[in-house]
């Protein structure tokens, strides 16, 4: 658990290679570095740790903040449930500990961008490092202090165990949290009180697989390694607990984040997170846990996490081209920034919603105070934010060539959201002349960087050509083609 040093985008440096097993031994580097990839002291610099009392943690991850107020709020008494700091674990654990949950969310290092830098896992992440480390220290205080405590793995991470289940064994995880398809991590907190209840009392044990829909099931998977078979037992949590049932939190997260919406009403196939029913906080609620980051962890902005901050407050069977709730985003920021924070940034968005409406990103600026000094604020999201989007047909996009040379560096694909929206890409010209287009097909992701929208007056004349954009060499025609004129 680490505030980065208030780096946003460093929360990937767990992503980073620790470790190289396969390192020539009399190679130079070795000599050097030993195993290690990224230096070690380098890593613990930029990922530093997060403040504790007395071993209990100053801030934690939201979810985990989801879960301890959920059991506080279903009868655990506040000296019963820690929130305990990595470092200092081992004073909580001890032989009247019942439960150890530890919050994973890439605990083997398969995560897409942890894969990427290891080289599909040939060198080990930081993040499988510090998770085998911690199961570790787990043990050996269990066996130290002849603890019977359970440890449950839970968070979004779990289904990577399904991958390399001879950890299972070696962390000695008594059992694995998942959702409702394995890679979707379940919303316990509406039913906190009840899980960890069933996990003092043994009802894990011999739990009914085929228990009512709205329970857990535990399924007993069998894998086998080498010869060996391995059993692992993966309870799974299929409920959706109303927004009633949500707990607030009731100590500081993580970077100041509170979520305000769960789920997602856009229903692409390839996305899990269409698979969680749709609820919006109320404003108040926002406003709610965002007093706690300020008034006890002294958070000065408000990390607002969704899946799609312009999906707010929209109904998807109602909105036309699921254009944003401008009402309810102005009404939500309005109430975030009456809290007194500096400013405000969503976690996600599309580009889409955000172009739906032309008066959205400005009136959304003008209430969160965005200005040229606050690089985090809504008015600059955009820009810090890899969107990433997939359409079933073709989006117009614009070059704008201007008075000085045009870099084209990258386009972003994204949900057209009406034909009378152009996007612009490259660096903000300062004049606009000779305007053309094209089409980029199906299947074309790309990263989006500066990024300005024309609403198009049908006025001009749009040069168009279509390319096919599947290789490099059809990409260089293509921009080649908007330098031409």
């Amino acid at each position: 658990m680490s505030p980065y040093r208030g780096l946003s985008l460093a929360t990937f440096f767990g992503c980073a290679p620790a470790l190289d097993p396969n390192r020539d031994k009399n190679s130079l580097l070795y000599k050097i570095l030993g195993n290690q990839v990224t230096p070690k002291i380098l890593f613990d610099f930029i990922c530093n740790y997060i403040p504790h009392t007395n071993g209990v943690a100053n801030y934690a991850p939201y979810g985990l903040r989801k879960v301890e107020a959920g059991l506080l709020r279903d009868g655990f008494r506040r000296e019963d449930v820690v929130v305990a700091h990595p470092d200092h674990i081992e004073k909580f654990i001890g032989p009247d500990t019942q439960v150890i949950g530890t919050y994973e969310m890439d605990p083997l290092g398969m995560g897409p961008v942890t894969m990427t830098f290891t080289y599909g896992r040939k060198q080990t992440s930081y993040d499988e490092f510090y998770n085998a480390e911690l199961h570790r220290r787990i043990k050996v205080a269990k066996q130290k202090t002849g603890s019977k405590a359970k440890v449950i793995s839970g968070a979004s991470g779990t289904w990577q165990y399904n991958y390399d289940p001879e950890k299972i064994e070696e962390f000695g995880i008594y059992a694995i949290l998942e959702g409702e398809l394995g890679g979707i991590a379940p919303e316990i907190d509406g039913h906190a009180g009840r899980f960890f209840n069933y996990l003092i009392n043994g009802d894990f044990e011999n739990m009914d697989p085929f228990r009512k829909r709205s329970d857990f099931k535990v399924n007993i998977k069998e894998f086998e390694r080498n010869g060996k078979k391995i059993h692992g037992r993966f309870v799974n949590f299929w409920d959706r607990p109303d927004l009633d049932e949500i707990p607030e939190i009731v100590e500081p997260s993580m970077h100041g984040m509170v979520e305000v919406m769960r789920g997602c009403g856009r229903g692409c196939k390839f996305c899990d997170v269409t698979l969680r029913s749709l609820r919006y906080y109320s404003p108040e609620k926002v406003k709610r846990e965002i007093e706690v980051n300020i008034k006890k962890g002294g958070a000065k902005s408000a990390w607002i996490h969704s899946d799609d901050i312009f999906v707010y407050g929209m109904d998807p069977r109602t909105a036309k081209g699921m254009e944003p709730n401008r009402e309810a985003l102005e009404e939500l920021f309005t109430a975030i920034m009456s809290t007194g924070v500096g400013h405000t940034n969503p976690t996600h968005g599309t580009l889409a919603g955000a172009i739906a409406d032309e008066k959205l990103i400005p009136n959304l600026s003008r209430i969160t105070k965005s200005r040229d000094n606050n690089p985090v604020s809504t008015k600059y999201c955009l820009a810090l934010l890899t969107i990433f989007s997939a359409v079933s047909f073709s989006i117009p996009v614009i070059s704008a060539i201007s008075t000085g040379p045009l870099t084209i560096r990258s386009i972003t694909l994204c949900t057209p959201a009406s034909d009378n929206f152009l996007v612009v890409t490259g660096p903000t010209p300062s004049k606009l002349s000779n305007l053309k287009s094209s089409t980029i097909p199906y299947g074309t992701v790309l990263v989006l960087y500066n990024v300005i929208v024309l609403k198009n007056d049908r006025k001009k004349t749009i040069y168009c050509n279509r390319f096919d954009l599947t290789s490099l060499s059809s990409l260089t025609r293509f921009i080649l083609s908007w330098k031409s004129t």
